[in-house]
């Protein structure tokens, strides 16, 4: 078993997926719109608050996540620390503790489980749960079964469906943000991750909201008014839903490209091949689900994750 990767989502992708299958199940190339990372000296082997840091686990573009274990108790969580870089940056201070604010807020069985927030030398730092098995990224190989993937994505509704329930949509649904916990009875436990850049519909005078002009998410998976300028809600994760069922149950993402912008005209103006027609082993009526969550036009999507 591998531990938990948090640091997908951490950092935008702009989509260069090669052509195939199974290609939008790996990251994309790093955007340009994300600073790269400075060497920075490690931090295993010190202390945030009562918690010692093991080892690293996974870097992205706003910060590290390690392994760490209490030092009295030997409770393991997952410690993510903003870069030392960022921490003079109020916007992005702002957003890494608005992640904080969201996982309390959404506390469900299929979202990841904040335990504390603070700061050490500056740098705020989140204490999640530990979770072991893998991300979705790395469990899927090409096509499943139909029956594990509506499994696997019902547990993906429930835990959309908690979040919308507090306004909140995820904006960055994708295999890397989607971990599996297996259970002693062999059935897979979703665990939605980072919520770095979720948007909060209804925030509270002052507080910062996505910045105007960037662009928040990873292509393939961004619902066509996620792409332009049009109105993100709860819908747009179904869309991103709808995706990561089709890659589930094909290989592949409804549209790819060599680069950002062929992706992003794909989700404005093309129209998906229906699933059963990529992999026959697709029944027609879960198609017409996934083609209805895929609809251009919000309207036509389904209401509701529990509707899904």
């Amino acid at each position: 078993m591998r531990g938990l990767d948090l640091n997908g989502g951490t950092m935008l992708y702009a989509g260069t997926p090669p052509p195939g299958p199974a290609s939008a199940l790996q990251p994309a190339t790093p955007s340009p719109m994300s600073s790269p990372t400075p060497v920075v000296p490690s931090l295993v082997g010190q202390e945030f608050g009562r918690f010692r840091v093991v080892r690293e686990l996974g870097r992205g573009g706003m910060g590290t996540v390690f392994l760490a274990e209490h030092t009295l108790i030997q409770k393991r969580v997952a410690i993510k620390v903003l870069h030392a870089h960022l921490a003079q940056a109020p916007e992005l201070v702002a957003r890494f503790l608005s992640e904080a604010r969201t996982l309390t807020l959404v506390q469900h069985e299929n979202v990841v489980t904040l335990y504390d927030l603070d700061s050490r030398d500056g740098r705020p730092y989140l204490v999640m749960e530990y979770l072991e098995g893998d991300s979705l990224a790395s469990f899927a190989r090409g096509p499943m079964a139909p029956a594990l993937v509506v499994d696997l994505m019902t547990q993906v509704c429930d835990a959309l469906g908690a979040a919308h329930a507090h306004g909140i949509v995820h904006r960055d649904l994708k295999p890397a943000n989607v971990f599996l916990v297996p259970s002693p009875s062999g059935k897979q436990r979703v665990k939605l991750l980072d919520f770095g850049i979720a948007k909060l519909l209804s925030r509270p005078a002052g507080e910062m909201t996505t910045e105007v002009g960037v662009l928040l998410g990873t292509p393939e998976f961004m619902a066509p008014e996620q792409c332009g300028d049009g109105l993100v809600d709860a819908r747009s994760d179904l869309y991103a839903a709808g995706v990561l069922a089709y890659l589930l149950l094909t290989g592949q993402v409804p549209f790819y490209g060599r680069t950002a912008a062929e992706i992003l005209v794909g989700h404005l103006q093309k129209e998906p091949v229906p699933p059963h027609e990529v992999n026959p082993a697709v029944p027609e009526a879960l198609s017409r689900v996934l083609l209805r969550a895929l609809a251009k036009r919000p309207e036509h999507r389904f209401a509701s994750a529990a509707e899904l």
